[in-house]
This record gives C-alpha cells, sequence and structure tokens, in this order.
C-alpha cells in the first residue's frame, strides 16, 4: 500500500545511522543554533534532532529492521573524542553546520565498517561521500557565522539506527537501536 501524498509505502520508515553528542555538546550547539536563527533566519535544528549522520538508509523496509540490527551489531568500532571547530554554510542547500577541520580516525572507521557490513549484507544505502557534520540552520538566507570561542567536544560512546517519523508537528527522531562503541 502507497500513501497517495507521498508516494512512499506504508510498510516502510526513513532511518539513518547517527552519533548524538552528549548533554553539554548539545546544549552548546543549541545555544550556537538560536544564535544563527536570530540573526540569519532560517529554520533552527531542534536540540532532540542534533545529531551526526553516519549513513543516510533513506525508507527501508519495516520487516527488514531485524536484518539492519544484526548487520550493524557485527560491526566493531573504538569510542573516539569527537571535536567542532567551526560553524559553516553550504551556499547550494542554504544550511548552517558545524563541521570538523581535524581527522578523526575512528569516526571514519566506525562509517568505512558500518558501510562495509550493509554492503556485504547487500543493504542499499546512500553512497555519498560521508563528511561530517551538523545541520544547526536550514533556510538560511543571509549567512553570518559565529566564531567558536573554543572547540566543542564529546566523547562518542554510542551510535544509533534513528526512525525520522513525519507528524503534523515536522519530523520527529525515534532511536530504534543503540549499540556501544568499545573503549
Amino acid at each position: 500500500m502507497t500513501d497517495k501524498h507521498t508516494n512512499i509505502k506504508k510498510n516502510t520508515i526513513r532511518a539513518f545511522f547517527a552519533i548524538r553528542p552528549d548533554e553539554a555538546a548539545l546544549k552548546q550547539l543549541d545555544r550556537i543554533a538560536k544564535q544563527i536563527k536570530a540573526t540569519c533566519g532560517g529554520q533552527k535544528t531542534t536540540k532532540s534532532k542534533i545529531h551526526l549522520t553516519l549513513l543516510f538508509l533513506g525508507n527501508i523496509d519495516i520487516d527488514q529492521l531485524d536484518r539492519f540490527r544484526v548487520v550493524a551489531g557485527s560491526v566493531r568500532a573504538s569510542s573516539f573524542n569527537f571535536s567542532i571547530e567551526e560553524i559553516r554554510y553550504w551556499k547550494h542547500n542554504h544550511i548552517v553546520y558545524a563541521g570538523s577541520n581535524k581527522h578523526h580516525p575512528e569516526l571514519l572507521n566506525l562509517v568505512t565498517k558500518l558501510r562495509s557490513a550493509l554492503s556485504f549484507n547487500g543493504v542499499l544505502f546512500d553512497q555519498r561521500a560521508f563528511v561530517p557534520h551538523i545541520t544547526l540552520v536550514r533556510k538560511v538566507s543571509h549567512p553570518t557565522l559565529p566564531d567558536l570561542a573554543k572547540p566543542i567536544s564529546w566523547l562518542a560512546h554510542e551510535w544509533l539506527l534513528v526512525q525520522s517519523k513525519q507528524t503534523c508537528h515536522g519530523a520527529v527522531y525515534i532511536p530504534l537501536y543503540r549499540w556501544l562503541l568499545n573503549h
């Protein structure tokens, strides 16, 4: 069965793998997003939706969720410190985001292992190059970007499979599964 308004099968969900910042980093990123919205306009990412996408899956069949859980559960990676040093703007899609100019080998290792495990098991996913970023504000018309006084960092100790569910109030992110990163 297909929803005539969205052309999406009823037995599918929109999903992605992600890492969420810890509470202290979330507060800092939310404060910066509020500041950017106040000076630049646009739509601020709500605190509950601030995340770093590891891999976007798109619409997946809900009957395959257990398969995703098992495949992702086979991935072993180490916890790592992630830091944000810059606020940047993508002109082509009018997004202000938090980014890093540092190389994070543990993060790249996690993404590579996840992609490999999914590919090996015949799972389709978005093949775009991985660019670690956290979207702060969308639909920005005139970017005036703040400088960060100091980097925002946190220890990434878990990663998640998240459902993006459309509601009458916009998208809601629902964590479906969590996996711990090794210490």
